[in-house]
């Protein structure tokens, strides 16, 4: 029989460390809708309890496990998910804590809808040009245009718009970004899938907004002006990004009739 005494044994306890909470971030990105997951692990003897609470709620907790707890937000929304986060590990000798912010945005939107054209809609803007240029029969002005158009123009799901030859067009990009994030948001122009080039005053014909990101084309020709042109933006810290194309068609230049004396004999 051996006989120990509480003098020949060593009591080992620890009090809990935070051993690595949202990957060694102090703050975690994420856009309206995500679902945010972040992990905190601790060490200590025995067992840490760890647990997640929002600062400015009461300490009231949100999960909690032994040795590590996963705060999870199903569908973060700015007003009620977005704060400041502590993970907390805790046992009978102590306790330790470490905090992160979970920072919502809104995602980058577009004002109102892409309107999809139908037949009916294109009609009443050919009807305007109609009216417009050739008073005498907008009945046969819309004849012609029906048969010259081709029939994509009457189906395309972009926004459309139709311009006469020589006329300026402002195509609006009606972006809505969050303002924390407009430093870090890039947007750019691009016609039939190739860049365009809108710095400076690199063409005097293409005009870039840099307060609401429209783009003005001055004279317009057909057919180098027309065709599908898009507003794209990227944003670098959450890699957001959102796009829309306009449809530029160029309609030709309207007819002028010259009156000519009748010959009377």
């Amino acid at each position: 029989m051996h006989c120990f005494s509480l003098k020949d044994l060593d009591v080992i306890y620890s009090a809990p460390e935070i051993a690595s909470v949202a990957g060694g971030n102090a703050s975690v990105d994420v856009l309206e809708g995500d679902q945010v997951r972040v992990g905190c692990e601790a060490t200590g003897i025995p067992d840490p309890e760890v647990s997640w609470v929002r600062r400015g709620d009461g300490g009231v907790r949100l999960t909690s496990a032994p040795s590590s707890a996963t705060l999870v937000l199903k569908s973060a929304t700015t007003r009620e998910d977005e704060g400041r986060y502590a993970c907390v590990a805790a046992n009978e000798y102590g306790s330790d804590a470490a905090e992160v912010d979970v920072n919502v945005y809104r995602r980058i939107r577009f004002r109102g809808k892409a309107i999809t054209v139908s037949h009916k809609y294109v009609t009443v803007d050919l009807q305007y040009t109609c009216r417009r240029f050739i008073r005498f029969c907008t009945s046969c002005c819309l004849f012609l245009l029906l048969q010259v158009l081709p029939l994509s123009f009457f189906k395309g799901a972009p926004k459309d718009v139709v311009a006469t030859s020589m006329e300026d067009i402002r195509l609006p990009c009606d972006l809505e970004i969050d303002p924390r994030l407009t430093p870090t948001t890039d947007v750019a122009w691009t016609k039939d899938g190739h860049p365009l080039d809108v710095s400076s005053s690199s063409s005097s014909s293409i005009t870039f907004s840099e307060s609401d990101f429209s783009l003005t084309l001055r004279r317009v020709m057909r057919p180098s002006s027309q065709g599908d042109y898009a507003c794209a933006a990227s944003e670098r810290r959450t890699g957001a990004s959102a796009r829309r194309t306009t449809r530029l068609t160029v309609l030709g230049e309207p007819p002028e009739f010259i009156a000519t004396e009748k010959d009377v004999r």
